[in-house]
């Protein structure tokens, strides 16, 4: 699925940018910003889905592909980009936590209106992805965890927070 070329393209873009000297973004951070919210945005289309739409059944929550479902490649690549930010040592903290906060303001946009498919982004949130290489699944599970303390629980309500947290934990 085309998705996948932002996966890709993440490799790229991380491996020709500069070493964070300071918090100032370029435009590099700007690409892998906007793939990170085209891909949440395919996500969200969910919200506007007809009744019984083929590429949208989904057929399990598992951190695992199935062809043909668009969101669902769409999850499994946004959490693939998201994970090669958090372990790039090219990144600075602020920016990597907010591309977590795109992918966390996903999950609860997506509760609203289809639990499954947010259910299915906490699994792949907490399992790393569909591939999560042993070499940097500490990495990743530190920055998550960073993350995770940077939602703003006034916003989302307290309940829900701590329910998302209790998922991907």
């Amino acid at each position: 699925m085309f998705l996948f070329y932002f996966d890709y393209f993440t490799d790229g873009i991380i491996r020709n940018i500069k070493p964070h000297n300071d918090t100032k973004n370029t435009a590099y951070h700007q690409l892998l910003s906007a793939m990170v919210e085209r891909l949440t945005d395919w996500a969200e289309l969910l919200e506007h889905e007809k009744p019984n739409q083929k590429n949208t059944q989904l057929e399990n929550t598992h951190a695992s592909h199935q062809n043909g479902n668009i969101p669902k490649s769409a999850l499994i690549c946004l959490v693939s980009v998201v994970q090669k930010i958090a372990v790039s040592s090219k990144l600075n903290d602020k920016f990597k936590n907010e591309m977590f906060q795109y992918t966390f303001h996903l999950y609860f946009m997506l509760n609203h209106f289809n639990a499954d498919y947010a259910k299915t982004l906490a699994v792949l949130l907490k399992e790393g992805g569909t591939y999560l290489n042993s070499q940097i699944a500490q990495l990743y599970y530190e920055e998550l965890h960073i993350a995770l303390q940077e939602i703003d629980s006034i916003v989302y309500g307290f309940d829900k927070v701590k329910e998302f947290k209790r998922l991907v934990t």
